[in-house]
Parts: C-alpha cells; sequence; structure tokens
C-alpha cells in the first residue's frame, strides 16, 4: 500500500530544518545552545527511525548465527546470554565475536553521533 502521508523521518526531517534555517536566529541568545541541541535531538531520531530496524535486523541475525542452537529462544533472552558470556570470557579469543561487535557499535555510533565517528578514523 502507498503511503499517502509523509514518514516519521520527513517530518523530523523538515521540522528541524525549519528550526535550524528560520527559528534559531529568532531566539534569545540565552536560548539559541537549547535550540541547537533539540535540532540535534531530532537528527538522532531521525537517523533512529531510518537505520535502527535494519541494524536490529543484522545484530540479531548475528546472535541467531552465534547461537544457533538457541533457534526458539527470542532475542532477549539470547542478548542477556550473550551478555553473560562475554562478561564469563567466552568469546575473549572469539575474533568473529569481536568484530560482529565492533562493527554494530560503529554502526550504532554513526546513527547517534556521526561526526564522532568521521573523527576517530582519522
Amino acid at each position: 500500500m502507498e503511503r499517502d502521508k509523509p514518514a516519521a523521518t520527513d517530518l523530523l526531517e523538515t521540522a528541524r530544518a525549519l528550526l535550524r534555517d528560520e527559528l534559531i536566529e529568532h531566539l534569545p541568545a540565552s536560548q539559541k545552545l537549547n535550540g541547537l541541541m533539540i535540532a540535534n535531538a531530532m537528527a538522532i531520531a531521525a537517523r533512529e527511525l531510518a537505520e535502527a530496524p535494519a541494524l536490529e535486523g543484522e545484530a540479531e541475525a548475528e546472535m541467531r548465527f552465534i547461537y544457533a542452537e538457541s533457534e526458539d529462544v527470542d532475542l532477549a533472552t539470547l542478548t542477556r546470554r550473550m551478555s553473560r558470556d562475554i562478561r564469563n570470557g567466552r568469546f575473549d579469543e572469539n575474533e568473529g565475536v569481536y568484530r560482529s561487535l565492533l562493527e554494530n557499535t560503529r554502526k550504532r555510533i554513526a546513527i547517534s553521533n556521526p561526526r564522532y565517528l568521521e573523527a576517530s578514523q582519522k
């Protein structure tokens, strides 16, 4: 079915652009930082809406691959199990799990703070 209304990400991006391009300059100096923080939060929310479902799907697929014997277990249980296994050192020498977690972390940082990620890779 085709949507006849804008997506949440589009609404957030439009509102953010309006705030940054037209409203912030009219705010009192004492409120400009607050306006910029709101605009930044809107950008993060838009990226999360657009990218987080795919990221969550990838993370779940990785966990289900690692715990292939637990196909009937829900994701929350697998997450707790992996956390426990990491704390207990089960994956200390597992390069595949390390790479998977590192890539997941990079993708999450790209959503929440892409400039930090770009600066850290220079």
